[in-house]
């Protein structure tokens, strides 16, 4: 995790290497919710590349076919249910929704977009003595769904990381929530899809943004000068708004600068890929704030693997909701302290 990452000492942070090798770059170009995720005292520690964040796919014939317009895709999870209750009436798909990357799409953006803390102290950002905040009112309402929906087949669990895709691609389940990467795979794929940003419970909770996942380029100290100009050059030139354009076009990943955005607007590429736009105005529908900006724990990939292990025994009936978020909490934060106690 990005935590470990900047305590470790073994990186050149990239706002470093770029003023040693005097490349001038406007980090005010980058998107705050990606450039907050992945910087450390006013500066960026990393380079995002492969950013993105979780949409609401769902599968427009089966849509059409249930009687729903299929250039409308759910905006609530109330509407979630609706939707999945009249296809799985019809008898057009066995669930109505699946979900990739249970913990960071379940759990971790939700939270962010509904405004609720993941943990304390900023969601780890101002403090390694942070604890985890995920049972919370919030959390237990909103898993406590989930898990019902689980029982009802308005969800289906399908397992950790990509596991899911075969539910929705197979046409056993008409709406599906992943990263906006997927889309490069739905293109290649004989679905008619459409996509929408991810569902919200509604008042009395904001909608605020959801946060980055993908991957971030680190430079790791130890290597020769004439390397690190090779280093800075390749990173300044992927971070060039025809190459996030070019990347963006070819796989989902959002562009990570706001002149980037710009180029595809100015080129009517959203005009032809709308659902391309939708990540990006997901990342951008407020301004991050301590609760959005994303989550810096000590061993936080961990800290993930807890979470969805909880997950599954909340959703296979071995624990109750409260139980299982309460162990979640208990489990990830000793991990916490103990990251605490090496780095403090």
């Amino acid at each position: 995790g990005t935590q470990t990452m900047l305590l470790s000492g073994a990186i050149y942070p990239v706002y470093q290497l770029m003023e040693d090798y005097d490349i001038d770059i406007d980090w005010n170009d980058f998107v705050g919710s990606v450039l907050g995720y992945y910087t450390h005292e006013g500066n960026l520690y990393s380079l995002p590349f492969n950013s993105s964040t979780p949409i609401f796919f769902y599968n427009k014939d089966i849509f059409a076919a249930a009687g729903l317009d299929p250039e409308k895709p759910p905006t609530t999870w109330q509407e979630v249910e609706e939707y999945s209750k009249q296809i799985m009436d019809a008898g057009l798909a066995r669930y109505g929704f699946t979900t990739g990357w249970p913990g960071g799409y379940l759990i971790e953006n939700a939270f962010a977009w509904h405004g609720v803390p993941f943990a304390s102290h900023g969601n780890g950002f101002e403090s390694l003595n942070a604890e985890l905040l995920i049972n919370s009112e919030f959390g237990i309402e909103h898993v406590s769904t989930l898990a019902r929906w689980q029982k009802e087949g308005v969800f289906n669990y399908g397992g950790r990381g990509d596991s899911a895709n075969w539910i929705f691609f197979n046409e056993e389940a008409a709406m599906m929530m992943h990263s906006s990467a997927l889309i490069g795979s739905m293109m290649q794929s004989d679905i008619n899809w459409g996509a929408g940003m991810i569902p919200h419970w509604g008042d009395p909770y904001p909608k605020t943004n959801t946060i980055i996942g993908g991957a971030t380029l680190w430079v790791m100290n130890g290597h020769k000068s004439e390397e690190y100009r090779g280093v800075a050059e390749f990173l300044n030139f992927v971070a060039q708004p025809e190459q996030q354009a070019w990347w963006h076009k070819q796989t989902g990943y959002v562009p990570i600068s706001i002149p980037a955005a710009e180029l595809l607007e100015a080129e009517g590429h959203f005009e032809t890929n709308p659902y391309q736009r939708v990540a990006i105005d997901q990342l951008n529908y407020n301004e991050p704030t301590a609760d959005t900006r994303g989550i810096r724990l000590g061993s936080f990939v961990q800290i993930r693997n807890i979470i969805e292990e909880e997950l599954e025994n909340i959703f296979g009936g071995s624990k109750s909701v409260e139980n299982g978020l309460n162990d979640a909490v208990k489990r990830g934060n000793q991990l916490i302290d103990e990251f605490a106690e090496i780095y403090q």
